[in-house]
């Protein structure tokens, strides 16, 4: 039996009493998504920042993975990966990472809309300028029909600004900020794919 599918039945089998036998341990269970590999931090759902202390881990996780953390007397430990419903990891586009803090780059498939989330930051830790970048590439069944704009934010409360998004039905995603800014967050961009 693999890893994988002896978590899973692990997770399976802690469900009902079991779960009550660790609530009385003080361990309880969370879901959270991986938001560095080096340190390894998490980011647990319904926080806005990634964990202060790395959490142990019982298999190999990659940036952006969906996990299930078991969390007692303030140590987590990474029990296992799962797929979160309709999120989708964004092929990043070369020299383009996530930023290192909110979401990492993802798509979401309601029916024929697509939700986009993220924050994207350049490899080398410069800032974007005041021109076009292409950030990422969509996958066949995420990209429009037509070419698709809309606005996304930048990197600062004391100078606001904007990125104007463009998603080519070619499944291109480029952004053109307002100002100089170190990351771009996508997190308000919809569109139908039909």
């Amino acid at each position: 039996m693999s890893m994988d599918a002896l978590i899973t039945q692990i997770l399976g089998d802690v469900r009902g009493i079991a779960q009550d036998v660790l609530r009385r341990e003080g361990t309880r269970l969370r879901t959270a998504t991986v938001a560095s590999t080096g340190p390894l931090r998490i980011t647990y759902d319904g926080e806005a920042d990634p964990s202060v202390v790395s959490p142990r881990s019982v298999l190999t996780v990659a940036l952006g993975d969906r996990v299930v953390v078991a969390k007692a007397r303030g140590q987590a430990t990474i029990l296992g990966t799962f797929k979160a419903p309709g999120w989708h990891p964004l092929a990043y586009a070369s020299g383009m990472d996530h930023a290192g803090h909110g979401f990492v780059p993802s798509v979401q498939r309601d029916g024929t809309r697509r939700y986009m989330r993220g924050r994207f930051a350049r490899v080398n830790g410069d800032a974007f300028t005041s021109q076009q970048w292409q950030i990422a590439t969509l996958d066949p069944e995420d990209r429009p029909a037509n070419t698709v704009g809309g606005i996304a934010q930048v990197s600062s409360f004391a100078d606001p600004g904007i990125a104007r998004v463009e998603i080519y039905s070619s499944g291109t995603v480029y952004v053109a900020p307002s100002k100089d800014t170190s990351w771009i967050g996508m997190d308000s961009i919809t569109w139908d794919v039909t």
